[in-house]
């Protein structure tokens, strides 16, 4: 069961974080073990649970997470000790949830038990993939090796993931600035023009009336109040449904229907399996140990359904490119190149290059992307600005000329 805990260390500090035990004995055993004062223990399960873990949203900084397993394979590398290395690590963390967690992982080791067992205690700052290859790596011997290309395989995933979000921050910045430019026209601009219109007694052009009407709307507090609460119900209402397996699938299913977008989230979601994938293998694991594992973390459900159609097959005697092309969710080239791995005997080698492939495509169709959105953008700002300003000046320059 999971814990969330708040505490005083022996130099008086405040600390939170969270813990896997069997019960609560368990749980405030551990704790003390590393000389903590306890403020509070509740398991999430619980109504003070679900509150305390508000406190603790999100995940662990990926960029520091990378770090550690970077300068732990070093440290292991060069002979010193586990508990020293964590302890190094510890010290040089930025991440104050990772440090915690890693605390804790310190004083667990020293009560016996091994890193992989220590890190199965704190699942919310470790996922099943890391745990899964670094107790291959202890298994066989091979820690540092292991630690160090799980360091590489995150690096990479985080490189990617920033890079598409970063190709969504100049479009979100264009849409918003021109949400506030319309909202300014409206609600500043439009109402200098109704007043003059009333006061010259001329009826109003049928799309002045619109933009008033609409002015109106958004000058009323009430009414943009409720605007905003509808949208962050909707968002939160989105947002939760997007977690459930039905949800997760429909959103999955509309954002792979999208030109140009659909075809990069797809093969960003197809390079990350098939390096996740390649990295479980090329350190040890057996393709019916890995599969389960990538499932847990590559986030996609339809990708998640081919692996374990993929699995299902395994266990009939199929091979591996079969069900995979099957499943009509990977393209010629990852099938081909899936196919000559298996083979040769070096599929790990081959789902890491297939990797590499669709990265570099990712990177090159965000870079295109990003060139045709940018004008494509400036030319719809200025299009919502100039047709609110037609719609305003061409009528009053008829009404002068009439006056004239």
């Amino acid at each position: 069961m999971l814990y969330y805990y708040t505490a005083r260390d022996s130099a008086a500090r405040f600390v939170r974080g969270s813990l896997e035990a069997a019960n609560v004995t368990d749980a405030l055993a551990a704790l003390g073990s590393r000389t903590l004062f306890i403020s509070s223990l509740d398991a999430a399960v619980t109504v003070r649970g679900t509150f305390s873990s508000m406190f603790q949203l999100g995940s662990v900084s990926q960029q520091a997470l990378v770090a550690f397993f970077r300068s732990l394979a070093t440290l292991v590398r060069a002979g010193v000790s586990l508990p020293r290395s964590l302890s190094v690590c510890i010290d040089q963390c930025s991440d104050n949830r990772l440090g915690e967690a890693l605390r804790s992982i310190a004083s667990e080791i020293k009560a016996g038990l091994s890193l992989s067992e220590s890190m199965l205690k704190h699942p919310r700052e470790f996922s099943p993939l890391s745990i899964g290859a670094i107790k291959t790596g202890e298994c066989g011997g091979k820690l540092d090796e292991v630690l160090g290309r799980l360091a590489g395989t995150l690096e990479r995933d985080r490189i990617l993931r920033k890079k598409l979000t970063a190709s969504l921050t100049y479009p979100c910045i264009v849409v918003s600035a021109t949400i506030v430019v319309t909202w300014l026209l409206l609600t500043t601009t439009i109402p200098i023009f109704e007043n003059m219109y009333l006061q010259l007694q001329v009826q109003m052009p049928p799309i002045l009336r619109v933009l008033v009407a609409a002015g109106g709307i958004l000058r009323s507090t009430g009414l943009v109040a409720g605007l905003i609460a509808g949208v962050c119900c909707a968002a939160v209402g989105l947002a939760r449904y997007g977690q459930s397996v039905h949800g997760a699938a429909t959103i999955e299913k509309i954002q792979f229907a999208l030109p140009i977008v659909g075809t990069i989230v797809r093969k960003a979601g197809i390079a990350r399996l098939a390096r996740l994938l390649g990295m479980l293998l090329g350190c040890g694991i057996s393709l019916h140990e890995a599969i389960p594992i990538v499932v847990q973390a590559t986030g996609s459900p339809r990708l998640c359904t081919s692996l374990e159609w993929l699995q299902h097959s395994l266990a009939e005697g199929s091979s591996i490119a079969a069900p995979l092309q099957a499943s009509g969710m990977y393209d010629s080239l990852f099938i081909q190149l899936v196919r000559v791995g298996e083979e040769t005997g070096a599929i790990d080698e081959m789902l890491l290059r297939v990797a590499e492939y669709y990265e570099l495509d990712v990177e090159t169709a965000l870079q295109q992307l990003g060139s045709a959105l940018e004008p494509l953008m400036i030319v719809v700002l200025g299009g919502i600005v100039g047709a609110v300003a037609a719609a305003v000046f061409i009528p009053l320059y008829s009404l002068i000329g009439s006056m004239k």
